[in-house]
């Protein structure tokens, strides 16, 4: 997945991996957990929704705020920050990203968010952006 350093800052987190193996390292560190609240707070959703997306309990994530997440907790927030990222630059306009986000997509069977609660949704996703970024609108 390639992480961008304004992927990164989405969640909060200032130090860009240099490689694919520093990418796999922080992802088995594991990210902060308050990067949750974060891309949270840009993408309009509750703490709960959120958790919800990437598999875990709300209540989890408050006795984990000073800690760290699990390492497939921290690559689905990291696919969603990378997406976001992705939305943010082919949209121009985050409220905008999110208004297609939410709406719904023959195209793509439904509402682009209901296909972020797994990690092959979320590059569902991403592939259809990148098409649209190419002129295919399909």
């Amino acid at each position: 997945m390639s992480i961008s350093s304004d992927t990164l800052k989405t969640i909060g987190v200032s130090k860009p991996p240099l490689s694919v193996n520093d990418e796999i390292g922080l992802i088995r560190l594991g990210i902060p957990a308050s990067a949750v609240d974060k891309l949270s707070a840009k993408m309009k959703l509750t703490k709960s929704e959120m958790a919800g997306i990437i598999g875990v309990s709300t209540r989890t994530l408050t006795r984990l705020k000073a800690k760290r997440l699990e390492p497939h907790q921290s690559e689905h927030l990291l696919a969603i920050a990378s997406l976001f990222t992705q939305g943010i630059d082919y949209f121009g306009d985050e409220a905008v990203f999110l208004d297609w986000l939410n709406s719904e997509h023959p195209a793509l069977g439904g509402k682009p968010f209901d296909y972020l609660d797994t990690i092959t949704g979320i590059q569902f996703v991403r592939e259809k952006l990148s098409r649209m970024a190419y002129g295919d609108l399909a």
